[in-house]
């Protein structure tokens, strides 16, 4: 947890870098709630929550598109920039198709 506070803090005295927590999203994904995003939930459960691909490592493309916003939103916070985020429901999931 340590080097999370080292590189948040570096980040924040750097006016040229926006930080993203990537240990935080993956709590929020492993908690009961999962994250919401363009009414989708996703979650770290294997097969059918949707954040990874059937390997349980990979993110699944609908993963991908929801790190890719978590990016966004951290770059627009630091630089008070308006970039959109996609929308997770163009981004498939591994399994099953229904999700």
């Amino acid at each position: 947890m340590h080097i999370i506070r080292a590189i948040k803090s570096i980040a924040d005295s750097n006016e040229n870098i926006a930080f993203v927590d990537a240990k935080a999203i993956m709590t929020k994904l492993g908690s009961s709630t999962g994250i919401v995003g363009n009414n989708f939930t996703l979650t770290s459960a294997y097969v059918y929550g949707g954040a990874f691909s059937l390997d349980g490592i990979h993110p699944s493309p609908r993963g991908y598109a929801l790190i890719a916003n978590e990016f966004l939103n951290a770059i627009n916070g630091k630089f008070g920039s308006n970039f959109k985020g996609v929308n997770l429901g163009n981004y498939r999931i591994q399994f099953p198709p229904s999700l």
